[in-house]
This record gives structure tokens, C-alpha cells and sequence, in this order.
């Protein structure tokens, strides 16, 4: 259980400790306001003009999709469960901040037009509408809705391990998803766990309101109250309220509900268009190049790093990196101690360096984190063999595994293998592919 509520606190850290658009602090409003802290909801100080629309359960927007319950939030949008009163389905309501500039409809317009193949791993957009508050203009997307994401699956879980068939499942689809935006010339840009969601069964519209308050839990909304006891403006909402739990645990998830969504476009952009040089992923995932080459603008292999680390983590127990409250020097010494030495400029670059490595290069003994070889021991072999979920990598899927993810890691991104080329890697075609399509023939079957 101490082990559970650490990685809970680092992943939310983690999540947290992220880059943001230069003029995101220009596009709210300041306020010297200060609110009771309420747990496991949005920053209530972000309701400000420029921020986030202030939602209550019941409210009905565009005429059409009355809000049920709170799916989630993010640094740019709050996202409600709501019941779609033409079609009589539940739908996912995206609002976003204010005035915020994003190409999202259109990406995924674009990678989900070709229904034969293009719209199985990410959420559908089903409509898109603008509305004005208080806070400003706010562009509001009606997507999908799904059932979790991958992290809060594994936060959820007490072992924090799929089977191992599932997690070759969830490999697969995220490999393809990639594979997918990368051939339509995009960069995801926020690739996390955070961001991968299970899809919802065809059954869960067919429940009425009262049926999802019963199996799921009603909203409970928690008063907003000013820290000075002062009045609310009209900016703020009187409640907020924590995110409906319609998931399950990872030792719970079986084969046929291993179906993912990759989501949050927010960030995502075409290189043959434009010029990044940040990314927007959280510490434990962004490729090196951010840290060292900052003047060299992101490509397609930025997002193939944050990918292995993500399989790392669907296959594994523990993060491939990270800790609570991680600092880059820190990052940077367990990609050492992992991986192997830096390219010498960026050795030469990185200042602090000497906190964590001799002289010689070797690493300081009480600064010393696990090598490779007892990662994989002690975060996917070990456990796994402990708790009986579908056994162990036997030696020749080890060598697969280990080779196709260490060359995504590649420290210069211009030695990543594409997409398309890790889709051709060993451990894909004999083990992970194999099982997604036995997975997809049984449950036509089903």
C-alpha cells in the first residue's frame, strides 16, 4: 500500500510537471483570490477569465447534451459525461479554456475519416460548438466517451500489472495509433498513459441516469469556499466535483476490454508545418533532446521515446523512469544508469552531472540507480512471476522486448526506428500483433 500511494503522488507530479505555451499565463486573468483546498479536482484558481468554464451537474448545453457527471480535467479543458438528448447516448464534453487555440477537431476529422482504418484508436468526434461564460468564449468538443485511462487503471490496480497477454494488446494498439498520426504527418506531443483510454462497452448507453448513479456512484459535489470567506464572483463555480470512477483495475482487465483511444490532440502538430521545440509530455517520458538540444525542433521521434517508455510501463510494475518530485539531473542520471553514456556533447553540457557520476563516469554509489537488466528483473519478471499474471517473458521474447524498446531509446532521435519500422520489430510480429489479432477474431465471435 506505501508503495501504491507513492507512485499515486508521483504520477500526479508527474503529470503536473509539465511545459506549457509561453503566453498560457497571458491567457487568464490574475487573481489574488485563494480557495480551500478541494482533492482530486481541477485548480479551482483557473477560474478566471481566460480559464475554465464554470459547469454544474444538470446543466444542458447547445441545446442538446446535459451534463450526468465529471469524467476528468487538464491543464486546458474540464471533460463531463453527458447524455446526448437527440441521440440518446453518453458522450464525452470536452470545454475547453477560454479563448484557447487548438487544431484538435481537425486532427481527429482527419484520422478518423477513413473508418476502415483509421478510427479504431482514437475517440470519434461526434459534434463541436462554441459557448460564452463568464470567462470568455469557450470551444467545446463532444468526442466518445470512454471508460479510463491506462494510468488510472494502473493506480487503481494493488499490483499495477495487466496479464500479460492484455499488455501485449495495449503495446500493440498504441504502436499502431502512433504509427497512424505519424503517417497522417502529425506529432502527438503529450504522449502518457494519462492519454490512452479504454473504450466503454456498446452496453453502457443503454443504462439510464439513475442506473449509472446506482453502479458508479452519484456526483458529489464539494462547495468552493474562499479562503478570506468572501463572497463567490461570477467566475467561479459554487461546487466542483471529482471524476466519475467507471474503470477497472489492471488485474481485472481481460482481453476483450483491452480496446484503447488515444486522446488529447491539444498539443499535436504537423513538423512539415510549423516548428516546436518543447514538448509538452511529463518529465518521466520527454525524450532527452528537449534537455539537450533545445534549439532543434521536434520530430517525429520525440513522440517514438515517450512511446517505449509507455510500453515499458503497460508491461512493467514501475515507471522505466522517474521518482517523486524528479528533477531533470535526476531523469538524466536514470537514463544514464539504464541506458548508458550520453553523447559526449551532451555530457559536456550537463553541468550537474558530478552529483551523480566520478570522475571516471561511474556513478556515485548512493546516487546509483538500477541497471537495465534489474529493471526488467525487478519491475516485469519478478512481479509478474509473484502474481501469476500469465506468466513470464521467456529468454528469446526478453532479447525481443529489450532490443526493440532500447532502440526506441536511442539517445539522438535520428537512430529511433519510425513507427512503422518498431511495427516490424520481433517482439510485434511474434508477439504483441499476434495476440491483438487473436484478441480482435474472438471478440467478433463474442
Amino acid at each position: 500500500m506505501r508503495y501504491l500511494l507513492r507512485q499515486i503522488l508521483y504520477q500526479r507530479l508527474a503529470c503536473k510537471n509539465r511545459h506549457f505555451p509561453t503566453n498560457f499565463s497571458r491567457m487568464m486573468s490574475t487573481s489574488n483570490a485563494k480557495y480551500e483546498y478541494v482533492e482530486d479536482v481541477e485548480d479551482i484558481s483557473r477560474y478566471v477569465v481566460g480559464g475554465f468554464h464554470p459547469v454544474r451537474i444538470g446543466d444542458c448545453y447547445h441545446g442538446r447534451y446535459r451534463v450526468v457527471h465529471k469524467l476528468g480535467h487538464g491543464a486546458y479543458a474540464t471533460i463531463w459525461l453527458a447524455k446526448d438528448l437527440q441521440l440518446m447516448k453518453y458522450v464525452a464534453l470536452k470545454i475547453g479554456i477560454a479563448d484557447w487555440e487548438t487544431n484538435e477537431a481537425d486532427i481527429l476529422t482527419t484520422l478518423t475519416k477513413d473508418k476502415s482504418a483509421f478510427n479504431n484508436h482514437f475517440p470519434l468526434l461526434l459534434d463541436q460548438f462554441s459557448l460564452t461564460g463568464p470567462n470568455g468564449k469557450h470551444k467545446c468538443l463532444v468526442l466518445e466517451a470512454a471508460r479510463c485511462s491506462l494510468a488510472a487503471s494502473k493506480e487503481a490496480s494493488w499490483i499495477r500489472l495487466f496479464n500479460l497477454s492484455t499488455a501485449r494488446i495495449l503495446s500493440a494498439q498504441m504502436v499502431i495509433a502512433i504509427h497512424q498520426i505519424h503517417s497522417r504527418g502529425y506529432i502527438h506531443n503529450d504522449l502518457h498513459l494519462g492519454n490512452v483510454l479504454l473504450q466503454l462497452p456498446y452496453s453502457f448507453s443503454a443504462l439510464s441516469e439513475e442506473q449509472i448513479y446506482s453502479q458508479f456512484g452519484r456526483p458529489m459535489p464539494q462547495a468552493v469556499v474562499r479562503e478570506d470567506r468572501a463572497s463567490l464572483s461570477s467566475n467561479v463555480p459554487g461546487y466542483v466535483y471529482e471524476s466519475i470512477w467507471l474503470g477497472m483495475p489492471t488485474e481485472t482487465l481481460a482481453i476483450q476490454d483491452a480496446k484503447i483511444l488515444l486522446s488529447d490532440f491539444g498539443v499535436a502538430f504537423q513538423p512539415q508545418k510549423e516548428s516546436r521545440l518543447q514538448s509538452n509530455t511529463p518529465i518521466n517520458v520527454r525524450p532527452p533532446e528537449t534537455r539537450f538540444e533545445q534549439s532543434t525542433p521536434l520530430t517525429p521521434a520525440a513522440d517514438i521515446w515517450s512511446l517505449a517508455c509507455m510500453i515499458w510501463d503497460v508491461m512493467a510494475q514501475r515507471p522505466l523512469f522517474g521518482e517523486i518530485l524528479a528533477t531533470s539531473d535526476m531523469m538524466t542520471s536514470q537514463q544514464v544508469n539504464t541506458l548508458g553514456t550520453l553523447p559526449r556533447d551532451w555530457w559536456d553540457k550537463w553541468n550537474a552531472k558530478w552529483e551523480f557520476f566520478k570522475q571516471d563516469g561511474t556513478p556515485i554509489e548512493s546516487r546509483r540507480t538500477p541497471s537495465w537488466s534489474r529493471r526488467f528483473e525487478r519491475d516485469i519478471q519478478e512481479p509478474r512471476h509473484e502474481n501469476n499474471l500469465g506468466g513470464i517473458l521467456d529468454t528469446e521474447e526478453v532479447q525481443a522486448f529489450t532490443s526493440m524498446l532500447q532502440s526506441m531509446l536511442a539517445y539522438r532521435p535520428a537512430n529511433r526506428p519510425t513507427a512503422e519500422e518498431v511495427l516490424k520489430t520481433e517482439w510485434m510480429r511474434k508477439y504483441a500483433l499476434p495476440e491483438l489479432e487473436m484478441a480482435s477474431i474472438a471478440s467478433k465471435t463474442i
